[in-house]
Formats: structure tokens, C-alpha cells, sequence
């Protein structure tokens, strides 16, 4: 019979997405971070520093670690680095763009969402949805197409200050499809 080996856990090397990305963009700079059909792509260098850049905005508008702030673009380049943008500097909630304005506001509730990103100059039923909740949102504007950057504007004034739950930190709040009943959050 083999004897038992104790295994030590090891250590993580990152303890943060934006460890991670900051590691990379100083190791291998130029290398592809976000790739897609015909596009150019975001190295990590870039990638890190739009993070960054991106991340002081949101605080600049008053969204803190801890703030909930909802994600509703399409599928594409574009939401993947809003998603890592929100995920380094705030708890991230992406939400299907597909949703129609009752199952949105229903979202923003359960989640208690401070401020949603959503594209600019659109009226959605995301942002239908945001204004009935009383909920900030930032336009999304894409700076360029080569590669996928992005602008934040606030388009709302007075961000509304939530009561926070859980001094957890969390990155990433995921509503379920709720295929059998009303969708559920997972941390």
C-alpha cells in the first residue's frame, strides 16, 4: 500500500484579476490579450492600460469596490474588456442584452446594481429598465474599432448610494438563466 503524501497547497501567484493582467502586460506587452475576426488585437499591454485608465473613471463617477455595476452590451470584443474593466474595479454583473425591461428590472433589483454600462445613444431596455429602478448609467462608447477600446460617460447624475451587505470581496455575480424558475445569483 503506498504511503500517504501530505501536499502543501501552492501559494497562488495572483491573488486579483488585475495582478494578473498587470503581470502579463509587463512580461509579454505585446502579445495578443483579446483577439476577434478581422479586428486588430489588444495586447496586454494596451489592455492593462485601458483597465487602469477606465477603472479611474469609474471611480472618478463614484463607483467603489464593492458597487454592484450591471454589464448589458452584445456579444463581441467590446463587452469581454468592459467585463475584465468592471470585474478589476468594481463586482461585475453581465446580463443578457437580450432581456426584455421586467426581467432587467428585476435583475437590477436582485443584484442591487449601483450603475449599468450599456451602449451609447441607444435607448434600451436597459437603460428603460435603469431609470425605473433608479440606477446610474454609463455610456459605452467605442473609441475606435482597431482594437476594442472604450470611453465611460455618466449619463445619469446622483449615482445611488446602497447599503452594503457584505464586506466579501467579489468580482463577478452571475444570474442564472432560470429556466425552472426565477433566475438566481451565483458569487
Amino acid at each position: 500500500m503506498p504511503a500517504e503524501h501530505s501536499v502543501e497547497p501552492r501559494p497562488l501567484p495572483f491573488s486579483s484579476l488585475p495582478h494578473l493582467l498587470e503581470h502579463q502586460a509587463k512580461r509579454i506587452p505585446d502579445a495578443p490579450a483579446i483577439l476577434a475576426p478581422g479586428r486588430a488585437a489588444l495586447t496586454y499591454g494596451l489592455l492593462y492600460e485601458h483597465i487602469n485608465k477606465m477603472g479611474r473613471a469609474l471611480r472618478a463617477m463614484g463607483i467603489g469596490r464593492r458597487d454592484r455595476v450591471a454589464v448589458v452590451l452584445p456579444n463581441g470584443p467590446e463587452m469581454a474588456v468592459a467585463i475584465l474593466t468592471v470585474e478589476a474595479w468594481a463586482v461585475c454583473a453581465p446580463l443578457n442584452p437580450a432581456y426584455g425591461a421586467e426581467e432587467l428590472e428585476r435583475c437590477f433589483a436582485d443584484l442591487q446594481a449601483r450603475a449599468l454600462i450599456t451602449q451609447a445613444e441607444i435607448d434600451s431596455p436597459a437603460r428603460r429598465a435603469a431609470r425605473s429602478q433608479g440606477v446610474a448609467y454609463l455610456s459605452y462608447r467605442l473609441r475606435s474599432t482597431q482594437p476594442p477600446v472604450f470611453s465611460l460617460s455618466p449619463v445619469t447624475r446622483g449615482v445611488r448610494l446602497l447599503t452594503r451587505r457584505s464586506t466579501r470581496r467579489l468580482a463577478l455575480l452571475l444570474p442564472t438563466s432560470g429556466t425552472t424558475s426565477r433566475p438566481k445569483i451565483v458569487r
